[in-house]
């Protein structure tokens, strides 16, 4: 038995947002895991992502995600889905594209709410 081709059985193309976000609901994967896949894809890929230039399996992660956002909380089975992926992970890439890393933003501002520290400019 050939493990190349093991290898190869196990992997699925997805071609279209249908296809990929009947995956997010049926694996019923949460924000966290959407997201680690976002991250996944933005260290694999040979090139910055931006919103004006991301992959195109990064873009079909942000079209499927959209696409589940839109479902109704109570038809989609998926009750680990918060209903703002897509907003969050579009946010996250708009500020790839400028260099910033919002994990770092957010902790500083949660620093910020504990210390009562504000901005001045």
């Amino acid at each position: 038995m050939n493990p190349e081709s093991s290898e190869e059985s196990k992997q699925q193309l997805l071609h279209t947002e249908e296809q990929v976000a009947q995956l997010l609901i049926s694996k019923r994967m949460s924000f966290d895991m959407v997201n680690q896949c976002f991250d996944r894809i933005v260290e694999q890929a040979n090139r910055p992502q931006s919103i004006d230039s991301c992959s195109p399996l990064l873009s079909l992660l942000l079209d499927a995600a959209c696409q589940v956002d839109c479902i109704e909380r109570k038809e989609n089975p998926n009750k680990r889905w918060n209903g703002r992926v897509e907003r969050d992970l579009r946010k996250k890439l708009f500020v790839l594209g400028y260099g910033i890393r919002i994990e770092d933003v957010q902790k500083k501002d949660a620093i910020r709410s504990i210390t009562g520290e504000k901005d001045y400019f």
